[in-house]
């Protein structure tokens, strides 16, 4: 009966309320976005309105969403989103999937660092200092022209 619920939800566009900590008001909605999607891959567009009454950073707001197939869960992802989210503003992210989906729900969840939407530093290199080569005895080696 749980099952048939939360299909039920994905079919009328996924909204669920859910509260931050702090007593804010959010309600989520997925959907996916068949445009941008493949054949091997379903992209979502995962959005937020915020009905708090106050502007949250949505930094620090995260989500869950879940691919759902003949009733189960078969694919979870995480985000999060971006940007001073005011009251009554809506903001919205991407989120993938590996396989093509049809059933979709989102929920709120702890917003972490390592969240792959707004924010991710995977695939981008390091910064990192040019440093001059040490010789053996660990003094820096000297320049010859």
């Amino acid at each position: 009966m749980k099952c048939l619920a939360i299909l039920g939800s994905v079919l009328l566009g996924a909204v669920a309320p859910a509260f931050a900590g702090g007593g804010s008001d959010l309600t989520f909605q997925i959907f996916p976005d068949f445009g941008v999607s493949s054949d091997n891959a379903t992209i979502c567009r995962v959005t937020v309105t915020n009905y708090s009454g106050d502007p949250l950073d949505g930094r620090r707001i995260g989500f869950e969403a879940s691919a759902i197939e003949n009733g189960v869960v078969v694919e979870r992802e995480r985000g999060r989103f971006q940007g001073i989210l005011r009251n009554g503003e809506k903001a919205e992210t991407l989120i993938g999937f590996n396989g093509v989906f049809r059933y979709f729900a989102v929920a709120e969840a702890p917003a972490s660092g390592r969240s792959r939407s707004g924010g991710s530093s995977r695939g981008r290199k390091s910064a990192s200092k040019s440093r001059k080569p040490k010789s053996a005895s660990g003094k820096k080696a000297k320049k010859t022209n």
